[in-house]
Parts: C-alpha cells; structure tokens; sequence
C-alpha cells in the first residue's frame, strides 16, 4: 500500500450535528461517540463533487472552499480527507449550482467498482450475494458513504439498511441521492451490469427518475419509508461473476490493515477541529467541546497534550484559517469575518489576528493573502491529527501535514 497524505484542518459543516447525552465521564475514558460517516477517507469522493462543478461552470477553487484542500491536492492519489472537508465540499457545490435537484444523483453516478479501492475489489471479489452484503458492512468505513449502513432486519430480507444518523438537515436530500446512487452503480457493477437486488427509497418523482436512469436494468422502487437495498431471497448463495475466494480473503486483510493505519493516523486533535469547526461563530468551550466527545476537560487536556498540542492551539488555527481564507478567498469584509468567527468587536479580532499573523486583516486582506508576518501564530505550530510533524502554513494561509505511510 502507499502512504496516505493527511490534511489537518477537516471542513466544516455549518450546522450543528446532533450529539448523544453524555453520560458521566470516567477518568481514562476514550474519546466516542462521533457520527456514523465521522471517519476518514480516500478523496475519489471530493473529486467526483468537484468534476460535477466544473460541469456546471463551477470552478473548483469555489467547491473546495473552507476546506484546506487545494485543487492540485486532487492529484495526489493518496490524499486522505476528513469527512467534515468533503461535507463542506457538498455544501459548496449544492451553494453554486441554481437548481440543485438530482445533483446528489449526478454526482453518485461517478462512482464505480475501481472509485472504491480496495474495499471494491473486495466486493467484487465476494463468493455469494449474502457475502457482498456483509464485506460492505464489514469495511463500510473504507467507503465514501455519510448514509449509515446497518443490517436490514432478518425478516424483512438480507440487506443494507441506509440511514441518515447525525447528516445535516441541509444537506440530507444531496447525501441520499448521491449515496444511493453510487450504491446502484456498485452493486450492479460487481454483477456485469445487472445485480440481484431491489433498491428502496424514499425518493420520489423527478429525482426518482434520475436514480433509475444510472441503471436502466436496476429495480428501483420509490415512495417507500426508507432507504435501503436488499438481496433477492432465492440469490444469497448465487456466486457473482468474479468471485474468488482466495482473492476476497487477501482483499479483506488489506482492507483490515488499511482500516487501521488510518484509525492511527486519527487522533482526538482531529474530532477537536471538526467540533471547532462545526460553529465558528459560537466559539465553543473546552468543556462544550468535551462534553460532546463524552470525556471531561481534563482526559481532553491530557490527549491533546499526548498529541503535541492543545485546545487552545487547536482553536487559534481554526480560526486563523478560516480568517485568511475568508478574507483572501471569500472576500469578506473585515467585520463580516468577525462576526462569522464569533469575536464581539473589532479589536478583539484584530488582536487575535495581529498575534496569528504579524499583520492586522485588514492589511492582510488589502495585500491580497501575501503577507507574511514575522508572528509564529499558536495555530501553526501545533501537532497533526495523527501525532506527525507539525503543519507548515501555506501562502494562502491554510495548513496542511503529511504523515507516513
């Protein structure tokens, strides 16, 4: 396997997240409780949102806003992304495009067998139906999907239940049409184009239409109360055509080794900054941030010092980020940035600003990002995610790290 490059600031998401009742923290705990689809990934899916822009005359720069990811940073076939960046990347295109009805569809209909790496081939390689169920439920964190993928109940047949645990509001519509849509193509593509199972959605009308068309031979029934896909009864032990048992068992322990090689690479600084970024302008506290994570400030303290930083350091880059890219790339005035960081004045802001950078933002902004200020900033220097070497700024101001593999 190659090595996998790992950015430290993951999008954000804009609006708040449900989070459980936090029981009584212990001390030791570990860190839990985080959304279903809240884990890293391989970037095909950024780059399928990304090609759908640019059809649209979206530019790509515009798609990746917010997010830390560059356009050249696509090329790089071993970009790992955080899932809150490619939820950002969602909420751009769906921002930019005018009618965004059956985007979420166009954009799923990318995928294929070859977009999902090696949980893919472990599809592909499965030796019954029944066995392609269970391996994509076995790996479905090496997946693209932010729907939450659960067995079916037994009674009702042996399938892939799909649900929308912890998605936005804003975007729940997009992330169902996307993910089913990629499922069609998945699944009929590990079957030669045809696959022995139904597709229920909730789906309906225009969109539904849509959703049928990635596959014409697809059975796609709408209007139901859920979404999910279910093996015919009489195709569980049917072998599908590239099935290899000996292959499936070498696929399955890659994808074993790659699902731990990138729980290493995800340490708690990197949920810290989902947190942080979910709400910029409520500022959160440690205690808030902590209470979500269903650990208590000082087990917080302590993993993050065990990661080579800290709350503060954590927030300090959020929110010099974010600024620069406001002011750089969004174009933002001054006190619009303030208030979307949540700073009550201006001379707060540009204290915090001046202590980031060197420079005042409004000196930043009238340069146009190129400034370079002689200030260390607290958030450019704090540890990666992962426990690797500290970020490096860019000229734009965005931070990124890079593990080994």
């Amino acid at each position: 396997m190659r090595s996998e490059d790992t950015r430290r600031l993951s999008g954000r998401t804009g609006a708040a997240r449900e989070r459980p009742t936090p029981r009584p923290p212990r001390d030791g705990d570990r860190t839990a409780a985080a959304p279903a689809w809240d884990y890293p990934r391989a970037s095909a899916g950024v780059r399928t949102l990304v090609e759908a822009g640019a059809d649209r005359g979206v530019p790509a720069r515009s798609c990746l806003r917010l997010t830390g990811i560059a356009p050249a940073d696509l090329d790089d076939g071993d970009l790992v992304v955080e899932a809150g960046q490619e939820l950002q990347v969602m909420r751009n295109l769906v921002a930019a495009v005018d009618d965004p009805r059956g985007l979420g569809v166009d954009v799923g209909r990318r995928f294929t067998v070859g977009s999902f790496g090696i949980w893919g081939y472990a599809l592909l390689t499965s030796v019954t139906w029944a066995d392609v169920v269970d391996t994509g439920l076995r790996f479905a964190r090496l997946s693209y999907a932010f729907v939450h993928p659960t067995p079916t109940d037994p009674a009702e047949g042996h399938g892939i239940a799909l649900g929308l645990d912890g998605v936005p509001d804003d975007l729940a519509d997009f992330v169902v049409e996307r993910d089913l849509a990629a499922a069609i193509r998945l699944f009929t593509g590990i079957g030669g184009g045809t696959a022995p199972l139904r597709f229920e959605t909730r789906l309906a009308g225009a969109t539904l239409d849509a959703l049928r068309a990635v596959v014409p031979t697809a059975r796609v029934t709408g209007a139901r109360p859920f979404d999910r896909v279910l093996v015919d009864a009489g195709a569980l032990g049917r072998r599908p055509p590239q099935a290899d048992p000996v292959t499936r068992d070498e696929a399955g322990r890659a994808c074993d080794d790659l699902l731990q090689r990138r729980s290493r690479r995800r340490g708690v600084a990197a949920r810290v900054r989902a947190a942080l970024l979910r709400d910029p302008a409520a500022r959160p506290t440690m205690s808030t941030v902590a209470a979500g994570l269903n650990v208590d400030g000082r087990t917080l303290r302590r993993h993050l010092a065990a990661e080579g930083t800290s709350f503060q350091e954590l927030r300090d880059e959020v929110h010099r980020t974010l600024a620069i890219e406001l002011l750089t790339t969004a174009g933002l005035t001054v006190d619009e940035v303030r208030r979307r960081l949540g700073y009550a004045d201006a001379a707060s802001f540009t204290h915090a600003f001046r202590r980031w950078t060197g420079a005042t933002p409004g000196a930043w902004r009238r340069d146009g990002g190129t400034l370079r200020g002689s200030g260390s900033g607290s958030g450019s220097g704090s540890g990666s995610a992962g426990g690797g070497p500290p970020a490096t700024p860019s000229a734009s101001g965005r931070s990124s790290g890079r593990t080994p593999g």
